[in-house]
């Protein structure tokens, strides 16, 4: 991405990954979440990567179809209670720490129900 700071295109890259992990923690297909979000699929596969400039509205939409606030979306907090969304975090990001008490809407078995096809 061109003229876009190092330190943006970090941030895009985490974000991107943590994306595709609570996509896939929560069984999402890439094809769903790109269905509900009007785009295509490559579009969501590229923001996955990091290879694409993530608009702050897309994010909030992101989240808002994920079912995960934006701050753990963005700051990369998991919800402690769910093992294998702490485990792909701590993977993910060695350098944020997990938190000791579970505050974050990110509870095991709720996923969203799909609204659509699976593709």
């Amino acid at each position: 991405m061109a003229g876009v700071s190092p330190e943006a295109l970090r941030l895009a890259r985490e974000v991107g990954r943590r994306i595709r992990l609570v996509r896939e923690a929560r069984d999402i297909s890439r094809g769903w979440l790109s269905w509900r979000l009007g785009c295509h699929k490559e579009t969501l596969r590229e923001l996955e990567a990091g290879q694409h400039a993530l608009a702050l509205y897309i994010v909030v939409q992101i989240a808002d179809e994920l079912e995960i606030s934006l701050q753990d979306l963005v700051v990369g907090v998991p919800d402690v209670s769910d093992p294998k969304l702490k485990e792909l975090w701590r993977t993910c990001s060695p350098s944020v720490s997990t938190p000791t008490s579970t505050t974050s809407p990110l509870q095991p078995g709720t996923k969203p129900a799909p609204a659509g096809p699976r593709f």
